[in-house]
């Protein structure tokens, strides 16, 4: 089921009236000291229908304006066909499907029901970060002519542009061509006491010259592994300033992905997380976003189009008015 981004946000409302007063815990096994929480028992929560696509293997839970589908074993869950990337992988135990406990309370419920989480009425101030910079040219493209610093400072101003039409007020982390190392883009924000924070870049492969799409990166949950490891790290361990935020990582992560894929008509790469240096101690809630792939160069002929730069831009300042307008629901 596909839903367009005009409808995500009556999906919101219809979930907060159904779940505004459902407990947040539903955990009844534990493996390996991490508690899981069974799908039929969160359908009937939720007043989700929960139909077993694939005996054993694949469960859809769905209602109304809401399509979650999860699969053994998998580490990420597709809702409303995003890709979201979760801490733990998906079990089966006793002809159910299982999510850790917090995967489920910190990364699913506050995408599909912001209502149960704290209103933010000060959301005012927006710190955008152009990825790369001055001597730190980021990825390129030599035959387009395209390098990843000034393509990201252009997005950035257009987006800035887009916001300060909608009423924010918006700092960007570098107005033009300077180099400005990474630890300083979070403290800039956190000077700038910021209520949110969003990097953007332009990916690159080396290998894989058909690789493309959007992926959105969140900071990690505490203990939980990054999506591109498997084990959990020393670094893993810490718990950063930005963990403060997760849930509301979580929130604006999905609108900006989902937004952007739908709008553009892209590739979803996902939802993913990262200890990624400018979201580990950020004092707001923050995400990079990775717009797309300069070594690919279908995705270039697009990139050199100031309207296509436009386009990123606007769906992106939708993102954010959506987040922001889920922040405003209340319980009840």
């Amino acid at each position: 089921m596909q839903i367009k981004p005009g409808h995500r946000f009556k999906s919101f409302v219809i979930l907060c009236l159904l779940l505004c007063l459902v407990p947040s815990t539903f955990a009844n096994l534990e493996v390996r000291g991490v508690s899981y929480s069974p799908l039929k028992k969160i359908a009937s929560k939720l007043n989700l229908k929960l139909r077993f696509q694939k005996p054993h293997e694949e469960a859809l839970l769905a209602g109304p304006n809401i399509e979650m589908r999860f699969t053994k074993n998998k580490r990420n869950v597709l809702i409303n066909n995003i890709s979201v990337w979760l801490g733990h992988p998906i079990l089966f135990h006793s002809n159910d499907l299982y999510v850790a406990q917090t995967d489920y309370s910190e990364i699913i419920t506050p995408i599909i029901n912001p209502c149960s989480f704290p209103t933010n009425s000060n959301f005012y101030h927006i710190v955008l970060d152009p990825g790369h910079g001055g001597k730190d040219e980021g990825a390129h493209n030599p035959q387009f002519r395209l390098k990843e610093k000034d393509l990201t400072l252009d997005v950035c101003i257009r987006l800035m542009q887009e916001l300060e039409r909608m009423g924010y007020k918006v700092t960007l982390t570098r107005p033009n061509d300077q180099f400005i190392a990474l630890k300083d883009r979070s403290e800039f924000a956190n000077q700038k006491k910021a209520d949110l924070f969003i990097s953007i870049h332009f990916n690159s492969v080396e290998c894989g010259k058909n690789v493309q799409g959007i992926e959105t990166f969140l900071l990690p949950l505490h203990k939980d592994p990054s999506t591109a490891e498997n084990k959990v790290s020393h670094e893993d361990k810490i718990h950063f300033p930005g963990n403060q935020y997760d849930c509301w990582n979580a929130m604006i992560g999905y609108n900006i992905q989902s937004h952007l894929v739908n709008d553009l008509q892209s590739t979803d790469r996902g939802l993913k997380r990262g200890r990624l240096a400018v979201l580990k101690n950020i004092n707001c809630p923050g995400v990079l976003v990775e717009v797309g792939f300069l070594s690919n160069n279908d995705e270039c002929e697009k990139f050199r189009l100031p309207f296509y730069r436009q386009k990123i831009a606007q769906s992106i300042a939708n993102a954010i008015a959506s987040y922001h307008r889920a922040l405003k629901i209340q319980p009840g």
